[in-house]
């Protein structure tokens, strides 16, 4: 045992820190907070933990969307950022130094919008955006240009008129990683597949998207609910409403093309839908990434 967990919750993410590297948790509201890894209370090994909310001045209704682990806040990085409306924003990491105990605003966001995801990259990465409809658009971050913390950012993926389109997942993926990584991704009636990141082209910054996972069919009036990077040695853990969660090998996913519409992941019970989906790497349970 890692760490003790209730029955409904699961170890998402898993890395090594220093006592003097920085956590960097941003939130759905555009907000951004910073903790040193010495501040978090130390537990022991099957100790459950304490909850983001007592570690931190969150506002009603504030959510910690991701968390990153930062040793310093020197170099060319960029901290990347998407909201579920399509905006698109990179902020020098520089920026995110020197943190305020309350937080700081990280993206402006429209009343209506909100922040789906953030994280680390440089310039030649690559960005992937989902959207609940099925479609990703891919470009590079060399493509937008830097702004400030308190910049709304810019317009990346459209949807069209009628569509209730909104973008549920993005990935931020090195030049490298671009080339050797697959992407899983899921579907909210259980179906889902992996796809090699080549298969998907670079598109400009604005635009429709190109299919990511046909929802016709057997998926139809499915929604895309996520994507992730995926390594066969790498292993899944889906999450349903109802509170079951269900870990699998990559390896028993096959991989097939983009214009495809997956296979079943998990078998749910009626009226129940898959909500979410992590990545567990093996290298994370071997000590790190």
């Amino acid at each position: 045992r890692a760490a003790g967990t209730r029955e409904d919750d699961f170890i998402a993410r898993l890395f090594v820190a220093s006592t003097h590297d920085y956590l960097l948790l941003f939130t759905n509201l555009g907000r951004a907070y910073c903790k040193k890894v010495y501040e978090l209370p130390p537990a022991s090994r099957t100790a459950r933990g304490q909850p983001i909310v007592g570690l931190l001045n969150l506002r009603e209704d504030e959510t910690v969307q991701t968390v990153l682990p930062v040793n310093d806040f020197d170099g060319d990085r960029y901290v990347i950022f998407a909201t579920a409306a399509g905006i698109v924003k990179k902020t020098p990491l520089k920026a995110f130094a020197n943190m305020r105990s309350n937080g700081i605003i990280a993206i402006g966001l429209d009343e209506t919008d909100h922040l789906i995801n953030a994280d680390l990259i440089e310039d030649g990465g690559t960005v992937l955006l989902f959207s609940n409809r099925g479609k990703v658009l891919r470009f590079t971050a060399d493509v937008l240009r830097a702004l400030s913390r308190t910049a709304r950012g810019v317009s990346s993926m459209n949807f069209r008129e009628g569509e209730n389109g909104k973008v549920v997942s993005m990935l931020a993926l090195s030049e490298e990683h671009a080339k050797s990584h697959a992407i899983l991704i899921a579907t909210d009636n259980g179906r889902g597949k992996r796809t090699s990141a080549e298969e998907i082209p670079v598109k400009g910054r604005r635009g429709f998207g190109v299919i990511a996972m046909q929802l016709k069919n057997s998926n139809k009036d499915a929604e895309i609910i996520g994507a992730i990077p995926a390594l066969e040695e790498d292993d899944l853990m889906l999450i349903t409403d109802g509170g079951v969660l269900v870990r699998t090998n990559m390896k028993q996913i096959r991989k097939i093309g983009r214009n495809t519409q997956g296979f079943n992941l998990i078998r749910l019970d009626a009226g129940r839908r898959l909500v979410g989906l992590a990545r567990i790497a093996e290298e994370d349970e071997n000590g790190g990434e």
